[in-house]
């Protein structure tokens, strides 16, 4: 199967990938060329699905690495035990950083940080480095 990956930028100016999911056809995942760029240096690439039931969506995909799924989201907003990423516009498949903040999970479902919205590099709380465009 060929994945079809689209360089463009968005209506900020920043590089993005637009990446066709394998599972729906026409629908694409839009991240930022950065956080693309590291989660294929650190996890390989393989093709993309959108999962979920409802309105609990998520794209993801199995690591070239270790073969596990991972929630792409999650790894964007370096996702920590007990949270959730979320999405400020609904569009599971817009994985921009600055539609991304992650929530805890269970009753409490208070914003536990938003990421950052400006071009450059952040670090989570376990050291790992995302990068924007």
């Amino acid at each position: 199967m060929t994945t079809s990956i689209t360089q463009h930028t968005d209506p900020d100016g920043r590089a993005c990938v637009s990446i066709e999911l394998a599972n729906a056809p026409g629908r694409h995942a839009v991240l930022y060329l950065g956080d693309y760029l590291h989660f294929v240096d650190k996890h390989g690439f393989g093709p993309w699905h959108l999962g979920g039931v409802g309105k609990h969506l998520y794209v993801r995909t199995h690591t070239a690495t270790s073969g596990r799924p991972m929630v792409v989201a999650k790894f964007i907003t370096g996702s920590i035990p007990h949270s959730a990423a979320r999405y400020y516009d609904d569009d599971h498949c817009n994985l921009r950083r600055s539609n991304l903040y992650l929530i805890r999970w269970g009753r409490d479902k208070s914003k536990i940080r938003e990421l950052p919205r400006g071009n450059h590099a952040a670090s989570n709380r376990h050291g790992r480095h995302t990068h924007n465009e």
